[in-house]
């Protein structure tokens, strides 16, 4: 199942892309899992002719060193939502641009996005976000997330170099944007997309991710356009 996370006209233009997510662990028609956790659909684009230094496209979210633990072995994934939002808008062909917080040794993890197009704004962080998925059993919707260690929030000063038409909020964990954070981005973008997995979502004393309530869900909803 699909499920739109994106969906964006811009006005005066042809353009239209749409940028929906789908559980990675899914099995597909031809029957592999699904490792990369958005595409993009393209209905009748064609590339902007006006000028100025906006993007299109920006995702905003902390870069996740990822640890896979299957019954087939353990692998490890430079995830996070931004980036793999961000490659997907590549797709499109339009301009895009993304801004994450990382370990100053995670760094080369975003030579795979400048290699496709994507200007990356890197702000340091005393730790990368690390993440453990556990999958005990063949079922892929039983598993066990952990976090080891969390990247440092990020503060409105982090977004103010940007502006697009469309500004995806795309994080991992309960205070990792700020509430200022997403009304920086509100004055920044057109449009203004979030995954609210990375608002509901909290780290336990213990390490493991738990669902809670989401105290400022009326402050940041009113500045979005798109969940």
């Amino acid at each position: 199942m699909f499920r739109t996370l994106f969906d964006l006209q811009r006005p005066n233009e042809f353009a239209r892309f749409r940028i929906v997510f789908r559980p990675i662990g899914d099995i597909g028609a031809d029957g592999l899992e699904v490792e990369n956790s958005f595409v993009v659909a393209v209905i009748g684009y064609r590339p902007p002719g006006g000028n100025g230094a906006e993007v299109d496209f920006v995702s905003v979210g902390a870069y996740t060193k990822d640890t896979i633990v299957t019954r087939a072995g353990t692998r490890y994934v430079d995830g996070g939502g931004y980036s793999y939002s961000a490659h997907a808008a590549r797709l499109a062909d339009i301009s895009v641009g993304a801004v994450t917080r990382l370990a100053a040794a995670d760094r080369k993890s975003t030579d795979l996005l400048r290699s496709v197009g994507v200007e990356v704004i890197v702000h340091e962080s005393k730790h990368s976000t690390l993440m453990r998925l556990e999958y005990p059993t063949d079922n892929v919707d039983e598993r066990i997330l952990t976090v080891a260690a969390v990247a440092d929030a990020f503060v409105p000063a982090d977004v103010a170099s940007i502006e697009a038409g469309a500004i995806l909020i795309s994080p991992s964990i309960r205070g990792e944007v700020p509430l200022a954070v997403v009304e920086a981005v509100r004055a920044k973008a057109g449009r203004v997309g979030l995954d609210v997995q990375g608002f509901v979502r909290i780290r336990t004393e213990n390490g493991q991710l738990a669902y809670e309530a989401w105290p400022e869900i009326r402050q940041v909803v009113a500045l979005v356009d798109v969940l």
